[in-house]
């Protein structure tokens, strides 16, 4: 009883599979060599069902990009504010990713920091996936030019200059 309680886990040998092209059952041996001498082994192999999936490729249009990060929300935003992201994976993973399981973002302070005008998001989808792309690639940060009331309004690109002035 007391070696029963001790063993936790056995590991299994390590084995590569290349080419598997349908539904499988995998024998797999026991690595027996860290149990007590004392400990009888009614089997030493595992069996493993893979489920093998065909590769597919599924397009979501309208995904949000998100601006992350302490910064003016009324003074700056990304244009495009959408992209389409094109995933490639199994047929059946596939079929259960939806658009809200997809986020896309930029850190405001990247822009500074990387010193460019346009960057490429940080990509996270919610299921396994084997690829993806984003359609554009990269995204550009927008100021909204201030107008004589202080409100913004316009776009504002690096090194236009605004002067504010009060008339009398």
């Amino acid at each position: 009883r007391s070696a029963l309680m001790r063993v936790f886990e056995i590991p299994t040998g390590t084995q590569k599979f290349k080419n598997l092209s349908g539904d499988s059952k995998i024998e797999v041996p026991f690595d027996l060599s860290a149990l007590p001498p004392f400990v009888d082994v009614s089997d030493s192999m595992a069996t493993v069902s893979l489920e093998i999936q065909p590769l597919a490729r599924s397009s979501f249009e309208g995904i949000p990009v998100q601006l992350i990060g302490s910064y003016d929300r009324k003074a700056y935003s990304l244009i495009p504010a959408t992209a389409t992201v094109e995933v490639t994976g199994g047929k059946g993973a596939l079929s259960r990713i939806r658009q809200s399981d997809i986020q896309l973002f930029i850190e405001y302070n990247r822009f500074q920091i990387e010193d460019k005008d346009s960057l490429e998001p940080t990509v996270r989808i919610l299921q396994t996936v084997q690829s993806y792309q984003v359609h554009p690639e990269k995204f550009t940060l927008k100021r909204e030019a201030p107008d004589a009331a202080g409100q913004m309004r316009g776009a504002l690109n690096a090194g236009d200059i605004v002067l504010l002035g009060v008339g009398r």
